[in-house]
């Protein structure tokens, strides 16, 4: 077998020292709502990605981002704070849980619980070689 070329790591530096972050505690209201803030972490592209979106967002309980599907990426949800039902399978999450969002499945998260949720959002977008 032949070994695996290593990556080109000065595009890699290049890209991550480019990286625009937003400040910490920066949340600002997703699509006009305030019942629902996001912070965007990361948006850049990667060696294996055409773009890499990291978001946290804070969602006031009984509020919802409807089911909707994302053609082109996978998401990867991890629950920090709060209780949250991911939508339309109706699955409970709590701190600590973790789930993937495949690219094309309907889905959608609900803050069904007493205190504000808090949540990363990992999208993977345009997955592939």
């Amino acid at each position: 077998a032949v070994p695996a070329a290593e990556p080109d790591l000065s595009k890699m530096s290049n890209l991550y020292t480019s990286a625009t972050l937003m400040a910490p505690g920066l949340m600002t209201p997703s699509a006009g709502a305030t019942h629902v803030t996001r912070e965007v972490l990361m948006r850049r592209p990667t060696l294996g990605l055409k773009l890499l979106d990291v978001h946290l967002t804070r969602m006031q309980p009984g509020h919802e981002k409807k089911a909707h599907v994302d053609a082109t990426h996978d998401v990867l949800l991890i629950v920090l704070e709060g209780e949250v039902l991911l939508l339309p399978q109706r699955t409970k999450a709590g701190p600590d849980s973790v789930a993937l969002l495949p690219a094309g499945v309907k889905h959608g998260i609900a803050n069904v619980g007493q205190s504000p949720s808090l949540h990363y959002a990992i999208e993977f977008n345009d997955l592939g070689g």
